[in-house]
């Protein structure tokens, strides 16, 4: 979708989840291969939520990385009529601290938002409008640098906001240097709902 940066990570989830780890919050939730949508190839990643206002799902995988640098994570994602919030994060480990860089769309509230430095949610923008249904994809994409500790952009659809200066949030962690990510479905109603993912690509190298 957005081909700048060195691609360190990509999975359209041909081979499978086992290399991901789900968490999974309430009775019923899952995390499977479907063949019900995809955005390429024949799999894509089926996000189920028990059937609870506010339960979630979420995949997680993890990558080693050179040096730090400016990172991106984009994820496709197919939403549920029913979705009340989609998250993409990436967390940059140095071995000291974790830097986190996050965006969330809301569906009820046709909101992009991302995470401050003080851990509070930003407005990016309200009346963003995303495919729901039909086989309709949306794509998302962050990128920060780990050096600075800064966002740099958030790519949404046709949308693209320059975040070049806005601080990630930072916190103490000595785990050993790694980049982690993850994407979060939560339902927004007493049903369950699947959201798909498909194409989960992380870079480095990314341009100012």
């Amino acid at each position: 979708f957005d081909r700048r940066g060195d691609v360190i990570f990509w999975d359209s989830f041909e081979s499978g989840l086992a290399s991901w780890a789900s968490v999974l919050v309430g009775a019923g939730a899952a995390a499977d291969l479907s063949l019900a949508t995809r955005r390429t190839g024949w799999f894509s990643a089926r996000l189920h939520t028990a059937a609870v206002a506010d339960d979630q799902v979420r995949l997680q995988r993890s990558v080693p990385i050179i040096a730090l640098s400016r990172f991106g994570l984009e994820a496709s994602f197919f939403l549920d009529a029913n979705t009340q919030i989609f998250v993409c994060s990436f967390y940059v480990y140095d071995g000291v601290d974790v830097l986190t860089g996050q965006v969330r769309y809301n569906l009820p509230l046709k909101r992009l938002s991302y995470l401050n430095s003080v851990g509070a949610l930003v407005t990016l923008g309200d009346g963003v409008r995303a495919n729901v249904g039909a086989d309709r994809w949306n794509t998302v994409k962050v990128v920060a640098d780990g050096t600075l500790e800064q966002y740099v952009r958030v790519l949404f659809n046709d949308r693209q906001y320059n975040l070049a200066g806005v601080a990630c949030q930072k916190a103490a962690d000595s785990s050993a240097p790694h980049l982690g990510f993850e994407v979060i479905a939560r339902t927004d109603v007493a049903t369950a709902v699947d959201c798909y993912v498909d194409d989960v690509i992380a870079t480095e190298n990314e341009p100012a």
